[in-house]
């Protein structure tokens, strides 16, 4: 089985997935590292100079082609589960996990972060980008099949296990 985690930047997506990814002995895929690597360019470059509908698209495209794999964790990017039929796919692909971050410790999180992110470059600020992002994509996010608060390993663990058990 896959495990996909889904949420906003900075909800810990990669470094838990890592983590997770250790515990099972999965392997760990980011989407935006394979987006990266196919266009041999940075996400905030593809953004720049492709747009962000390419960009999307793309998104889409690496979920069909990660129908393939197994025993995977899976970092999707924030947007991806929000644009044309992604969180489907991402129910379809395995075990989706939210990763629910409150807007206050996100603002925190990416204050320290936020160079290679290019959805902040759209707004005034980081804090601008969480309280009118977030409330867009939270629907989205709430189709995942299992929401973790304030997300830490040991909670997403948790959570995971407990499903898997009930499975």
């Amino acid at each position: 089985m896959n495990i996909l985690l889904t949420g906003f930047m900075g909800s810990g997506k990669s470094t838990i997935g890592k983590l997770i990814a250790q515990h099972f002995n999965y392997t760990f895929i980011e989407t935006d590292v394979l987006i990266e690597q196919s266009e041999k360019n940075t996400i905030s470059e593809v953004f720049k100079t492709k747009g962000e509908d390419y960009f999307r698209r793309k998104e889409t495209e690496v979920l069909h082609h990660l129908k393939l794999v197994q025993n995977s964790v899976i970092a999707t990017g924030g947007g991806m589960p929000c644009f044309h039929s992604n969180m489907d796919i991402i129910n379809s692909i395995g075990l989706s996990v939210w990763l629910d971050v409150n807007e206050k410790e996100l603002i925190a999180r990416l204050e320290k972060d936020s160079n290679n992110r290019p959805k902040i470059s759209e707004f005034t600020s980081v804090e601008k980008t969480v309280l009118e992002l977030l409330p867009q994509r939270k629907p989205y996010y709430q189709k995942s099949k299992i929401r973790v608060n304030n997300s830490t390993f040991n909670e997403a663990l948790s959570a995971i296990e407990s499903f898997m058990q009930k499975d």
